[in-house]
């Protein structure tokens, strides 16, 4: 990650004072910026498993935070940076590149949402000790909503995302995003 995060901060220096690397120094950004957030997912889903240590000493091997399921939670930021970013570029542009953004949001959100069904599955499945805080009944009733609540989102986003941001903007998003 601190690698990625080198190289997204070089390439952005470089990137203005070249002249014929700039497309290559533009593909450094991005690949710094996608590798940095994969690795801040993984490291939240290897924390989400646990990191192993007995008697207060870590006990795991090297890569033992290169999992299946971290590597979902990485890909899963993924997703979830690009739709915080397209609806961000949403709310700042306008034209042609805004209604190509538009027609991104839902795809992105249904991936999304599939990440969050996984995730949502997975991590009572592998963490047994998620389970039973989960399913308690205590805990359970007050967990009910989140899943409906996530629909909810999944619903609204899906009915603005097809609209015309020019008409959303100069209603609300002009005070706030200018």
């Amino acid at each position: 990650m601190l690698a990625c995060l080198i190289l997204r901060g070089v390439s952005l220096e470089l990137r203005a004072k070249s002249r014929r690397t700039k497309n290559l120094w533009n593909l450094a950004f991005i690949g710094g910026s996608a590798g940095a957030t994969y690795f801040q997912g993984i490291s939240l889903g290897a924390y989400l498993q646990g990191i192993p240590v007995q008697n207060g000493v870590f006990v795991g091997d090297a890569f033992g935070w290169l999992t299946p399921f971290s590597t979902l939670t990485g890909l899963g930021l993924l997703d979830t940076y690009a739709l915080l970013g397209c609806c961000w570029l949403i709310a700042k542009t306008e034209g042609d590149l805004q209604r190509r953004l538009h027609r991104m949001v839902w795809p992105l959100m249904l991936v999304l949402l599939a990440f969050i069904v996984l995730v949502s599955i997975w991590t009572p499945l592998q963490q047994h000790n998620v389970a039973a805080r989960w399913f308690d009944s205590g805990w359970f009733c007050r967990m009910l909503p989140a899943p409906f609540l996530v629909a909810i989102c999944a619903v609204l986003m899906r009915r603005a995302a097809p609209r015309e941001c020019d008409v959303i903007r100069s209603r609300s998003c002009s005070r706030l995003c200018s």
